[in-house]
């Protein structure tokens, strides 16, 4: 489940939510002349997403103790690291959803929207190549190993 749970929070989260917001949403707002408060929690989403990669890693970190290491205190750690995540993401989503991503859509034109719109889409597909690539790639290589 935890790993599982990782390659969400990394693929979902990291690569594509975020992803989109820090290569192509921000970076298009970083140009506009945005009032104090929204350039204020701009600014904290994306210290957040930080903080976001940060516990992932944390989890990630706790369930390799569980697998291959000291586990004695590992399901502990994974279990503070599943808490943490399950309270850091509802906060970080609703100031996104009902604090900045609406009122923030002001600063642009229509054309702009459409635009951006158009490269999230290039971005997602994209992004899916790239994990199921990666997925087929590891397949080759482990059949490579078996197969020697």
């Amino acid at each position: 489940f935890i790993e599982q749970a990782v390659d969400f929070f990394r693929i979902f989260a990291k690569r594509c939510h975020h992803g989109k917001e820090d290569d192509l949403l921000f970076r298009e707002l970083k140009s506009k002349n945005l009032s104090e408060p929204h350039r204020m929690i701009m600014n904290e989403l994306i210290e957040e997403h930080v903080q976001g990669r940060r516990l992932v890693a944390w989890l990630e970190e706790t369930n390799h103790s569980l697998v291959y290491g000291d586990n004695s205190s590992a399901s502990g750690d994974a279990s503070e690291a599943m808490d943490a995540l399950l309270h850091f993401y509802p906060n970080h989503i609703e100031k996104e959803d009902k604090r900045f991503f609406h009122p923030v859509m002001d600063y642009f034109t229509r054309e702009e929207m459409d635009a951006m719109l158009e490269e999230y889409d290039a971005f997602e597909k994209e992004l899916l190549h790239e994990k199921y690539n990666g997925m087929i790639e590891g397949f080759e290589r482990k059949k490579g190993v078996v197969g020697e």
